[in-house]
C-alpha cells in the first residue's frame, strides 16, 4: 500500500479550495458579517480531482458514473421534502454536490437532472426561473459538450441561489447550503478511498476540522426559528462528529474502520432528505 502525505500540489489545491477563508487548524475562528459567503459552496470538486490524480498514478481509473449512482440523490421528490427553509437548502447544497460529480463524469442526463432539482428547489423558496437564468445556460452548454462552460455556469447557479435567497443581513440559506454540499462531498470522497485503501491511502485527504467547525458556528449563530428545524439541528449535530474523524495531524491517515464511520455520520445528516 502507498501512503502520499499532502505536500504535491493536486493536494495543496484540494486544501485551498476547500478552506476557502476558512481559519487554520491552530487559529481561533473570528468570522465577520458576510464571510460565510466566501465558502459558500465546499464542492467535491476539487477534492476529488485530487483523489483522482493520486489514484491514476496507482493505475487506476474513477467510474463517476458509478460513484454518483451509489451515492447522488437520484430520485429525489422535492415536492415531498418537508417544507422548511433547513430542509430545501440542504438539499439545494446536495444536488450541486451531486452536479460536481456529473460533471466529473461528463454525464448529461445526470448533469441536467442535478440543474432542474435545484431549481425546483429554489422555486419552492420562492426564486422564479427568471432569478436562475444559469441553470438553462448550463443545460445548453451539456447538450454543446462544452465542460469548461458548465463548470462556470455549475458556480453561477450556485450564485443565483443564495443571491435571491440571502441579503447583505441574512446568510441563512448559504451557510444551509455549504452544510449540505460539504457533508454530501464527504460522503462521495470517503467511499472513493475505502474502496481503493489497500492500494493507496488518501484518508488524509477528508482532514479538514476547520470546515466544520466553521459551518457548526455558523449554523448556530442561525436564527432561534430556524435553528429549531430538525434538519438544522441534525446538521449541527452531525457536524461535530464528523470533525472528531477528520481532526487528524498533516501526515496521520485514518483506519478503515472510522472511514466507513465517518461516510455513515456524514450521510446521516442527509437521512430526511435521501429518505433512507
Amino acid at each position: 500500500m502507498t501512503f502520499y502525505p499532502k505536500i504535491t500540489l493536486p493536494a495543496l489545491a484540494v486544501v485551498f479550495a476547500f478552506a476557502g477563508t476558512v481559519p487554520a487548524q491552530d487559529e481561533q475562528p473570528q468570522p465577520k458579517t458576510g464571510d460565510v459567503r466566501k465558502i459558500a459552496f465546499p464542492s467535491p470538486y476539487v477534492r476529488m480531482l485530487g483523489i483522482k490524480a493520486y489514484l491514476e498514478q496507482e493505475g487506476i481509473e474513477v467510474d463517476w458514473s458509478k460513484e454518483y449512482n451509489r451515492n447522488a440523490l437520484r430520485n429525489l421528490k422535492v415536492d415531498s421534502l418537508p417544507d422548511d427553509e433547513g430542509t430545501l437548502c440542504t438539499a439545494i447544497g446536495v444536488r450541486l454536490a451531486d452536479g460536481a460529480i456529473a460533471l466529473l463524469g461528463k454525464d448529461e442526463d445526470k448533469m441536467n437532472r442535478c440543474a432542474k432539482d435545484v431549481q425546483a428547489l429554489a422555486k419552492r423558496l420562492g426564486a422564479t426561473a427568471d432569478d436562475l437564468p444559469a441553470v438553462n445556460q448550463l443545460v445548453r452548454s451539456v447538450e454543446g459538450g462544452d465542460w469548461s462552460k458548465t463548470f462556470f455556469e455549475l458556480g453561477m447557479i450556485q450564485q443565483e441561489v443564495v443571491a435571491k435567497l440571502d441579503n447583505e443581513k441574512d446568510s441563512t440559506a448559504t451557510v444551509l447550503v455549504a452544510t449540505g454540499a460539504w457533508l454530501q462531498g464527504i460522503v462521495y470522497a470517503s467511499n472513493l478511498i475505502i474502496d481503493h485503501q489497500d492500494d493507496i491511502d488518501l484518508s488524509n485527504m477528508v482532514r479538514a476540522p476547520q470546515i466544520a467547525n466553521f459551518l457548526a458556528l455558523k449554523l448556530n449563530e442561525l436564527p432561534e426559528e430556524t435553528k429549531k428545524i430538525p434538519q438544522v439541528k441534525t446538521s449541527v449535530e452531525i457536524l461535530g462528529k464528523v470533525e472528531k474523524y477528520i481532526n487528524i495531524g498533516r501526515d496521520e491517515t485514518i483506519e478503515k474502520s472510522k472511514l466507513e464511520a465517518l461516510r455513515d455520520t456524514a450521510a446521516s445528516a442527509l437521512t430526511t432528505i435521501k429518505g433512507k
